[in-house]
């Protein structure tokens, strides 16, 4: 298990920091689930890359992007898991890249809303 601190930071509420959540329980790794919205996400914005969240802070960088953030956590942390676990989890992160696509709705003229 990794030393470093993680620091998860995202708006109050599931969307695409869930992933990682899920990836810290399964794997029972203690981290900082810091919730930000309104004022507070007006001045973090300009620190964080892409000026997007969720954001993972580990050993004094940031990483960007849920997916980026999610095989990161799984490549780290799956090591404290059994080996099919571990597989399964890799499995689950590609799955969801996948899948994601289809949640979408589309409007008649074809766009995305």
């Amino acid at each position: 298990m990794s030393k470093d601190k993680y620091v998860l930071t995202y708006f109050n509420g599931r969307g695409r920091a869930e992933l990682s959540r899920l990836i810290f329980a399964a794997t029972k790794t203690p981290f900082e689930d810091k919730r930000i919205g309104g004022d507070d996400w007006t001045k973090f914005k300009p620190k964080v890359p892409n000026g997007q969240l969720p954001v993972l802070e580990v050993g004094g960088k940031m990483l960007p992007q849920s997916m980026t953030i999610a095989r990161f956590l799984s490549k780290e942390l799956g090591k404290n898991l059994p080996m099919t676990s571990s597989r399964h989890l890799h499995c689950l992160i590609s799955n969801i890249k996948i899948f994601s696509k289809f949640f979408y709705v589309l409007d008649p003229s074809g766009s995305f809303w």
